[in-house]
Parts: C-alpha cells; structure tokens; sequence
C-alpha cells in the first residue's frame, strides 16, 4: 500500500471525479477556479482583452465541463487545456483579427448535440514549467476528447487560438496549425489555425488511427 501511495503521487493524472472528491471536496467549481490560478501563474500580464478572467471563464468551466482537462501530480495542478466551441459570429471575427476574449459567456458557446461540425477555439494551454512530462497525458486527454465527439459525428472544422508569447507561437507550429493573421489590437497576437483537414496529418490525427480515419472521412475532398 506505501509503494502503491508513492507511485500515484509521482504520477500525473488526468483530473477526474475521484481527484475532485480528494483535492477539491467534490467541488468542480472550486477545480475551476485552481485552472485559472494555473492560468495566472503560467501567463505574465496580457491585455484586458485577453487577459486570464475568472469572470469569463469561470462559468464556462462549470457549465462545459468535458471542454477542459487538468493534469494534476501532488495534489497540484500542473497542465491543462480548455476548448469551448464558439459561435459563427466569434469564428469570423477570430480570422479576421478582430476576437476579444473577454466578451466571451457561458451564453456565447455552443454544445454540440448534434452531428455536424462545429469550431473549436483554445484559450489556454498550459504546462507549468518543470512538468513537461504532463504533456503526453495532456494530449492524450485532448485526442480522447476528440474522438468522443467524433463517435458521435461531431467534428472541428477548425481550431483557432491566439498566441500571447513566443512559446505559444512554438506551440501553435509544433501542433501543425497554420498562421492566419495578427490581431488588430496588437501585433505581438497572432491567430492560429488548425483546419479539419488538416487534423489526419497532424499529431492529433498521428495519436489516433480512429481519429484520422474519421476527420480524413469527414473532410475528404470533393
């Protein structure tokens, strides 16, 4: 039992029901709220219209609880993702340079119930520095998220963020997405892009044969 109790402490965990009854005394909302403390502490001051607000985004967590994951090891939060599907209106202005973040809701993201294809747009993802052996699980959380849409024929005709900082902009071209402007407010903003097309070919589709047949299926051309 103590060999068993030293491996799980060393070990990084995809933040779950039993994590929340341990960490959080079973609240979500108090596990949504150490996400955006995780957010502050990774990300150095933004602009108002990007920056970490637990306003925006606190309830988002709560109402969209399978569009975000956490990585946790000693009982600390050390990575996490976050992928709300925006709205049309929000997708038009994040490719034309124009998206402020802070005028995000709970109200302004949409649930996909039904099949289709929907957009995904990624305010956060987040490894502490120090635990980049997170990362792994943190994309194997983010492909299974992935495929559960896709068994229910959902797809992403698009992933969209906005990178604050160099090592974003690192990220955005390790995970294969393509440059699709800067952003108005600031040039030091850029807006990236990973297409459903693109995700067969890109380390999404590499982590998963059954992901890559489906978007290659879904988004075939012609």
């Amino acid at each position: 039992e103590h060999r068993t109790r030293r491996r799980d402490a060393n070990t990084y965990r995809v933040l779950d029901d039993d994590l929340v009854g341990a960490l959080f005394d079973g609240s979500w909302h108090e596990a949504g709220k150490a996400s955006i403390v995780l957010a502050e502490t990774a990300f150095d001051a933004l602009r108002e219209e990007f920056a970490v607000n637990q306003d925006v985004f606190l309830p988002i967590y709560e109402r969209y609880r399978d569009h975000w994951a956490a990585i946790m090891k000693d009982g600390q939060m050390v990575a996490k993702w976050t992928l709300p599907i925006i709205l049309p209106e929000d997708v038009k202005r994040l490719r034309n340079g124009t998206f402020v973040e802070a005028n995000l809701s709970a109200d302004r993201i949409h649930q996909p119930i039904l099949p289709g294809t929907y957009y995904g747009y990624c305010p956060a993802l987040v490894v502490l520095p120090g635990h980049e052996g997170a990362a792994p699980l943190m994309l194997s959380s983010f492909v299974a998220f992935l495929e559960r849409l896709a068994s229910r024929d959902v797809y992403l005709y698009g992933i969209g963020t906005v990178a604050c900082t160099a090592g974003g902009v690192q990220v955005c071209k390790d995970l294969g997405m393509a440059h699709v402007c800067d952003h108005e407010l600031d040039s030091r903003l850029s807006i990236w892009e990973l297409s459903g097309a693109a995700v067969p070919g890109s380390i999404f589709g590499k982590r998963s044969a059954s992901l890559r047949r489906a978007y290659a299926r879904e988004f075939a051309p012609g």
